[in-house]
């Protein structure tokens, strides 16, 4: 049976490599190979599993019924139904193969906790490889793909890739990792991080160390917001005072700068120009023309969206039709039913584990997460081992 555990663990390890926001994703057939590989792990984690709980049974029915209802209607193409969701349906399946088998947490927690530090160890190579030597090997020609930014300057390497950032008075190869971007490595290197919390006895500091200088190196904004989160997650209950205080700055951080930028709003509407200068204020202003799409909408796709990129539906004149928030993701695509279905899913999964939920929806205000692989698996053995020490803890102190 560990042998099947383990099969299933590096099966389910591939599925995320080539799947977005991983640039593997890009190879040929990468789609079709997804689907296959995702047949092989529903199988295998459905032969291992023995029990389940109505409320766990419960989430895979209501999934069942929105795939079906997404084919009968026809409302969104089938193969972005079925890419979509079939990584929610991975995610509830691994969270049963999980939950109900302590080996198979504890195996694939460690081929994972292998993997990512590879993973990281790469990156911080590729930093300084390619800072201090020109060394460019585009082996695969990523990023001839239209997922690739044009406007960023990759460097690639066996090691992973980078990108030039000029920051005034220095240029710095930004780290991305195997990702399109290096915000999406910032996303995979702080998710990691919360790992080591509560698995001491599991992994060394090497690899709290490793995945927080990575993501560092990213140069990532959104990974610099939380990182101080993470590093008070790990004070003991005495130093707890820090957290609350980080949270203080952050919330009126977040407040003044979002009064700064509604008061000068029009200004930047007035100059298109100007965006193509600063990506934070063009992603912004294009996220509120989706907050604007979303506020008009009619009350079915208020509550049950327009649709699985559905974008083209719409006219946005010069502007770019991407969006950068997974939040308006989940409304604009979604509906208020669904988004709440996938955030109750973030609660289960992560077990009341705060630190991970707030980093979560932090990431989820700039990224649709929710559709990557890679950061459920993480979640879920987060949440998990964080609800494995909260138990053992409670048995101790009844004990004592």
């Amino acid at each position: 049976m560990n042998l099947l555990t383990k099969i299933n663990c590096f099966f389910l390890i591939l599925l995320a490599l080539i799947s977005p926001p991983f640039v593997f994703s890009e190879i040929n057939f990468g789609r079709e190979l997804r689907i296959f590989i995702s047949l092989i792990v529903l199988i295998f984690m459905f032969l291992q599993i023995k029990k389940i709980r109505f409320t766990h049974m419960y989430f895979l029915i209501f999934l069942i019924f929105l795939i079906s209802l997404e084919i009968i209607i026809q409302r969104s193409k089938l193969n972005h139904v079925l890419s979509n969701y079939t990584v929610i349906l991975v995610a509830i399946n691994f969270y049963i193969f999980l939950y109900y088998n302590k080996n198979n947490l504890n195996i694939f927690f460690k081929i994972w906790s292998n993997f990512s530090q590879i993973i990281s160890l790469f990156a911080i190579i590729s930093f300084f490889l390619n800072q201090f030597i020109i060394f460019d090997t585009n082996f695969f020609y990523f990023i001839d793909n239209e997922f690739f930014n044009p406007t960023y300057d990759y460097k690639i390497t066996i090691f992973g890739l980078t990108v030039l950032k000029n920051f005034g008075v220095v240029n710095i190869e930004r780290v991305s990792s195997f990702f399109y971007e290096p915000q999406y490595a910032g996303l995979f290197f702080a998710l990691n991080s919360l790992l080591f919390k509560y698995n001491k006895k599991l992994i060394s500091k090497k690899f709290f160390i490793l995945n927080v200088l990575a993501g560092l190196l990213t140069f990532s904004f959104t990974f610099y917001v939380i990182l101080p989160l993470i590093l008070v997650s790990n004070l003991e209950r005495n130093q707890k005072i820090l957290f609350f205080l980080f949270f203080l700055f952050f919330f009126v951080f977040v407040l003044v700068l979002s009064i700064y930028f509604f008061l000068d709003l029009k200004f930047y509407l007035q100059d298109i120009s100007f965006l193509q200068k600063n990506s934070f204020k063009d992603r912004m202003i294009r996220n509120i023309f989706y907050f604007e799409i979303i506020y008009n909408a009619n009350y079915a796709n208020i509550l049950f969206g327009h649709g699985i990129k559905n974008f083209d539906t719409f006219d946005f004149d010069s502007f770019n039709k991407g969006l950068s928030s997974g939040l308006l993701y989940l409304l604009f695509e979604f509906g208020i039913v669904i988004s709440i279905y996938i955030l109750s899913l973030l609660i289960i999964f992560s077990n009341r584990y705060i630190t991970l939920i707030l980093v979560a929806l932090i990431y989820l205000s700039i990224m649709p997460w929710f559709k990557y692989f890679f950061c459920w698996y993480i979640i879920i053995i987060a949440g998990l081992t964080f609800k494995i020490k909260r138990v053992s803890n409670k048995i101790s102190d009844l004990n004592n």
